[in-house]
């Protein structure tokens, strides 16, 4: 049987790492060991993990020594998983039962490095928040491919299309470490992209499963759910350096996205500065970056206007 470590990055998850963990463990026609990385929390994440995994032969706790971001904690259990296969597992979220066997299956069966699965937003609760997956259509069929300029045309960081980077992947754990290829601790924002930008700029192949078969919980609409400017700022920069590491594979259309891309992560970034004075009611200050950054103000509207429409959706 196939054998793949599921990798969980967990910060304060004592509500939600039990179930996520029972879904790993629960996928058909795959031998599964989960690692859960416990990133310094300050509840009983670690704790707990610990009791479950002394009843469990295929589950490992590790404790990282300091708190370092998701992509971070995950580079701890590509350290230590020996599967052929690896997969990334948020703490809060769940996989459906056959979701590992069937990527593993498309990846041999297309020769692919990496596989990155198709979603199902879900409530807190496990109900389905959307009537359609994350990405459909004819360009998101099984086996559908991405080379760099493609992948990258889908994570521009607009509100018009649907971000790639959502996607959790599976990969090929001879490639990864073939390529000495790992998390940029520096991100705690788009963490996956990144390490899916080093796969594609080192040859391999990715490619797409259309079957929403991981559950990605969303919280109830808020200003309070927001991504931290600085965050957005190590985007920008791990962008920058690798614009330069690759400069050999950097065509114009590459460089194009690059630069649109940056556009739009600095307009997220300072209508989030924006948003963050307001979370906190200091009004003046959030006035006083408009005033200084009036391009954003169309999409401070519109993020506020998409967080009162969630709050008030029925159900």
């Amino acid at each position: 049987m196939v054998e793949a470590t599921v990798i969980v990055a967990a910060w304060n998850a004592e509500e939600t790492v039990t179930r996520s963990i029972q879904s790993a463990l629960s996928q058909r026609d795959v031998a599964v060991d989960v690692i859960v990385i416990d990133d310094k929390s300050t509840d009983g994440t670690a704790d707990l993990v610990e009791g479950l995994a002394r009843e469990m032969g295929n589950l490992r706790l590790i404790r990282a020594p300091e708190n370092g971001g998701p992509g971070g904690a995950r580079n701890h259990g590509f350290d230590r998983a020996t599967a052929p296969w690896l997969a990334v597992l948020d703490s809060d979220d769940l996989m459906r039962e056959g979701r590992l066997a069937a990527m593993i299956a498309l990846a041999e069966e297309t020769g692919a490095d990496v596989v990155l699965g198709n979603l199902q937003r879900v409530s807190p609760e496990g109900e389905p928040v959307d009537a359609d997956p994350y990405l459909s259509g004819s360009d998101f069929a099984d086996g559908v491919g991405w080379d760099l300029r493609e992948y990258l045309e889908g994570e521009q960081f607009d509100l018009k299309h649907k971000s790639l980077g959502y996607l959790k992947p599976v990969f090929r754990r001879s490639y990864i470490e073939a390529h000495n290829l790992r998390y940029k601790p520096s991100l705690r924002n788009g963490e996956d992209t990144h390490l899916i930008l080093d796969c594609l700029a080192a040859g391999a192949k990715v490619v797409f499963s259309a079957a929403p078969d991981y559950l990605y919980t969303v919280r109830p609409g808020s200003i309070s759910y927001r991504v931290n400017p600085a965050h957005l700022a190590s985007v920008l920069a791990a962008d920058a350096a690798f614009q330069l590491d690759n400069a050999g594979q950097m065509t114009a259309a590459i460089t194009t996205l690059f630069d649109t891309r940056k556009r739009s992560i600095a307009l997220m970034m300072h209508s989030e500065t924006v948003l963050q004075a307001l979370k906190e009611k200091k009004v003046g200050r959030a006035l006083g970056h408009l005033a200084r950054h009036p391009f954003v103000t169309g999409r401070v509207v519109a993020q506020l206007v998409q967080a009162a429409q969630k709050r008030v959706r029925p159900g």
